[in-house]
């Protein structure tokens, strides 16, 4: 049984579940979560005096960029689930050192695929795009992003690593020094070093991103290494290696799945709705863009119960339901909270990111629209997360892309097509999130209330 908030015998108190703890790790993830976001638009306001070119190029190559990394998540979720139950197991001294060797297996792999990825790329944007100067510099800043994947992965790695064994203010450092790096990188290469990257505005931010990236993950391991100083590891077995790196390969790739549909279900509808006109786009941006801010606080908590939940999931039984309750509590009234705080604020907002120029009643239906998802998006989020705990990347990927190709993207196109509605291409996803998120529901409840056969780790 759970005493004291006590979840295994492992290391230290940073495997504790509290309100306290929880609410803490929430903080941090959605710390990391802004701090990501600026990145992005550090670069778009800084690439904007080039011209509006760099602008459209620098969201539709970070759009390719982001595509292929909400794949590559699902091996990042493997290696972070496997660390964190052999954490909370008492267990990673032994685990680490070839857990570490097959993660760097798998970056080398993902390397290779986002190589692939940027050739293609290089050949299919100047086919697809009309206007062929956003095009070459659409392609040039996701080529230079995409080959810089194994830095993005390895910090990753680092990243989800110092939340697992406890030095998680270091992750929210190691972010926000990236942060102000990557900024100053961008000033000192679009203007003092435009002449050496072929003037392209798009080249001198991707490869800013990627030097500060490389920083980071210096940075982040320099900080894991002393704060892992204190502790013995075993030799890793080449074999063990060997076998962690395939079915981390096998196993991420299910949960990648999960997570690229996702991406794809959150933005085809949007590529749909340019159909309707300026005012419904405009309104379903600005709906989206206020969607997005709330969802870094369930996203927070999402990734918080992910961690807590790694740590007692070699339990199983009584153990491990009994946490996944409290996290749920955990989780629901924050976004509880948010929910109201985000729909009282929403017409500020939809005046502020407009500055007045969209009627407020067309903008509040386009949020109304987003937000009638929340309550299944929970059920959906949380237990995707602790399912992605446990590895059960098969499961999600045929139910999500079910879901998302049939359901999303299908009721998007009914919506738009048929009913000529912005408000209904968005509002409908609420059918499959229903659908999904029951699915997700009942294959935990199943798995919970059986005995679990986890990867060795």
């Amino acid at each position: 049984m759970l005493k004291a908030g006590r979840m295994s015998e492992g290391p230290g108190e940073h495997t504790e579940l509290t309100p306290r703890s929880f609410a803490s790790f929430g903080l941090m993830m959605l710390g990391l979560g802004l701090l990501s976001v600026g990145f992005s638009v550090i670069d778009t306001a800084m690439v904007a005096p080039f011209g509006l070119v760099q602008v459209a190029a620098v969201g539709l190559g970070e759009s390719v960029v982001s595509l292929l990394l909400a794949f590559f998540v699902g091996f990042i979720d493997v290696f972070t689930a496997r660390l964190a139950r052999a954490e909370g197991a008492g267990q990673s001294d032994r685990v680490f050192p070839e857990l570490l060797c097959a993660y760097l297996i798998v970056v080398g792999l993902m390397e290779l695929a986002a190589v692939v990825v940027a050739a293609a790329v290089w050949v299919v944007l100047p086919l697809v795009v009309s206007d062929q100067a956003l095009a070459h510099a659409a392609r040039q800043y996701a080529a230079v992003r995409l080959l810089g994947v194994a830095l993005v992965a390895a910090l990753s790695g680092v990243r989800e690593a110092l939340k697992i064994v406890g030095a998680r203010t270091g992750s929210l450092a190691v972010y926000a020094v990236g942060l102000g790096m990557n900024a100053a990188l961008n000033a000192v290469f679009l203007h003092v070093m435009s002449g050496t990257l072929a003037g392209a505005a798009t080249v001198a931010v991707a490869m800013a991103t990627l030097v500060a990236q490389l920083f980071m993950t210096i940075i982040g391991g320099i900080l894991l290494r002393r704060h892992l100083a204190v502790r013995e590891f075993e030799p890793p077995s080449a074999a063990m290696v060997r076998e962690q790196a395939r079915t981390m390969a096998v196993r991420g790739a299910g949960v990648g799945v999960r997570h690229l549909n996702d991406y794809a279900g959150s933005t085809i509808p949007f590529v749909m709705a340019g159909t309707l006109g300026v005012t419904w786009v405009a309104a379903s941006t600005v709906a989206s863009t206020i969607w997005t801010l709330f969802c870094r606080v369930p996203q927070a908590c999402f990734g918080a119960a992910f961690v807590f939940y790694g740590y007692v999931s070699e339990s199983g039984g009584a153990v491990a339901r009994e946490v996944r309750r409290r996290i749920a509590i955990y989780s629901a009234i924050p976004m509880a909270v948010a929910v109201v705080v985000f729909l009282a604020l929403s017409p500020a907002l939809i005046w502020i990111l407009t500055a007045g120029n969209l009627d407020t009643w067309t903008g509040m239906i386009m949020v109304a629209a987003f937000f009638i998802v929340v309550v299944p998006y929970f059920f959906e989020g949380l237990n995707g997360e602790l399912l992605s705990v446990l590895e059960d990347g098969g499961f999600m990927s045929w139910t999500s892309t079910l879901t998302t190709w049939l359901g999303n993207i299908g009721f998007a196109a009914f919506g738009i097509f048929v009913l000529h509605s912005a408000f209904w291409a968005f509002a409908l996803a609420v059918i499959p999130t229903i659908v999904l998120g029951s699915a997700f529901t009942w294959r935990l409840n199943h798995l919970t209330n059986r005995p679990m056969s986890l990867p060795q780790v």
